[in-house]
């Protein structure tokens, strides 16, 4: 903007151009006129080397001219100094071309060109120029007066002549000088105005400049936030992912963990038939002894009993057998227990990791997963014992189950030597006491395993509920990240909007 033209440069560059051209053009035409005067002998008194000198200085002025118009315009732009320069020498041509015609020419009625001279000054609307042309004019027509006294009128009306040739010249001249003071005021109030505008348009392409400087930064803000927000969203849907996963994970703990539940109760509704049959069977055994010692004469009452006992032992050892099974099933159910411990422990140790990378959010849930591991080592240590029991329990069984093929065999021994069964009735009885006794052993171990039992099903409900807590705190933690999915996805939004705002305004201030 600073480098387009006002509108007074403008208007003094096609000013030039005119006056040139009109000066230039005028000078030619005098020639031609000058030559064809001569030719056609219309003043005697010219001479043809008066034509040719005034035609050799009027070239000579040509070529001034043109060459003082292109020193003072220079790619279309005035040089200021070179431009004053350009009005002196134009007026001084001028007046020298106004005396060199008048001498030429003989008549009187050329003087009055000066107007003409003056008003090619006066068309720069350049007040001093005016002025200055105007005291040439009157320098010039006191020469012409002394130089050339034919052009003034006679002695009689000289002084009326003169007097009414100075008051028209005076009229004239004034009024092209207030024609040309008022032009040049005017061109001059168009200059300051023009100067303003620009002034203002110079300080609105600066805030345009500046516009475009925000609208830029906002641009590469908004940019760099989407780029942010997108790797946000990436990263919370890593998270997300995990935590689905992880709510897979916890949901077919807290399944497996019910069934369990159920294996467990199931367990201990058999060790309970079981722990009763041990209590029948010893109370069979009590009054199998008080029967014993009631009919000791009696050998038919003696065999009842001994095939009492047989059947008894076989009970017993049908039962000792059953216990091998369930003890066998409790292993397996102690293993699965045991991989849930494990399980549990894992999901705690993963559930840590992940409350480290939440940092501050995760806090409680890092509390949680402390229980959970705290809860699964409980439970290890509690199998660890339970495991140990069985193994006893076991071993027992193992050593009654002995006895009873023993106290079997002695039976059958005893039905084919009915001698003897009399004769070894006591021992028999003291076997029986004993084995009364491992009954009873065996029915504490049975009460005691039912406890354990029960210990490991509390803490499975335990370990269920803390499992069925940890999956709502994984929804919780869930429908907060996909909250801060929707927060995201409408950054996002609010940031394409500012793009378009930012293209639009680019778009205004281009």
């Amino acid at each position: 903007m600073e480098n387009e033209k006002t509108i007074v440069e403008i208007y003094q560059t096609k000013t030039l151009k005119f006056v040139i051209a009109i000066y230039c053009i005028s000078i030619l035409c005098a020639i031609v006129i000058f030559f064809t005067a001569k030719l056609m002998n219309a003043y005697d008194t010219m001479t043809w080397s008066n034509v040719f000198k005034f035609s050799i200085v009027a070239i000579l002025e040509i070529i001034i001219l043109i060459t003082s118009y292109k020193r003072t315009l220079v790619n279309d732009k005035i040089i200021k100094n070179n431009f004053k320069t350009m009005k002196g020498i134009i007026l001084v041509l001028t007046y020298i071309n106004y005396l060199c015609m008048n001498f030429m020419i003989p008549t009187k009625e050329f003087q009055l060109c000066v107007f003409y001279f003056i008003i090619i000054g006066s068309l720069f609307l350049d007040i001093n120029m005016t002025l200055i042309s105007i005291g040439l004019s009157i320098v010039c027509q006191i020469v012409l007066f002394i130089g050339k006294p034919d052009i003034l009128p006679n002695k009689e009306q000289l002084i009326p002549e003169l007097t009414m040739r100075i008051i028209s010249m005076g009229l004239s001249t004034a009024g092209i000088f207030m024609i040309t003071y008022f032009a040049s005021k005017l061109l001059n109030g168009v200059e300051k105005n023009e100067i303003k505008l620009i002034e203002k348009n110079n300080q609105i392409e600066k805030m345009f400049i500046s516009i475009k400087e925000f609208v830029n930064i906002l641009t590469s803000s908004g940019q760099a936030l989407s780029e942010t927000v997108e790797e946000e969203s990436a990263s919370i849907q890593e998270v997300l992912s995990s935590c689905e996963e992880m709510e897979e994970d916890s949901e077919k703990i807290l399944q497996d963990a019910n069934n369990n539940k159920q294996v467990l109760s199931v367990l201990m509704k058999n060790s309970e038939i079981v722990s009763n049959k041990i209590e029948d069977t010893e109370t069979s055994a009590k009054e199998l002894v008080n029967v014993s010692n009631e009919n000791q004469e009696s050998l038919n009452e003696i065999l009842k009993i001994t095939s009492d006992i047989k059947e008894g032992i076989l009970e017993t050892l049908n039962a000792t057998k059953l216990l091998q099974i369930k003890s066998e099933e409790m292993d397996k159910i102690l293993v699965i227990i045991s991989s849930i411990s494990e399980q549990t422990s894992l999901l705690s140790l993963n559930a840590s990791i992940e409350a480290a990378r939440a940092g501050e959010a995760g806090k409680g849930f890092a509390v949680v997963a402390e229980e959970v591991r705290k809860l699964s080592e409980s439970t290890n240590d509690s199998l660890n014992n339970i495991s140990n029991i069985t193994k006893e329990f076991k071993q027992r069984i193992i050593e009654v189950e002995g006895l009873m093929k023993k106290n079997n065999d002695k039976i059958i021994n005893g039905d084919n030597i009915l001698v003897q069964i009399v004769n070894n009735l006591k021992s028999i009885m003291n076997k029986l006491n004993n084995s009364g006794k491992n009954i009873s052993g065996v029915n504490e171990f049975i009460n005691d395993f039912l406890e354990q039992t029960e210990i490991i099903a509390n803490s499975n409900e335990e370990i269920f509920k803390s499992i069925d807590s940890l999956v709502e705190k994984f929804k919780v933690v869930k429908e907060a990240i996909e909250h801060n999915t929707s927060a995201s996805e409408e950054i996002n939004l609010n940031v394409d909007e500012l793009r378009k705002l930012s293209n639009d305004m680019m778009k205004i201030v281009s």
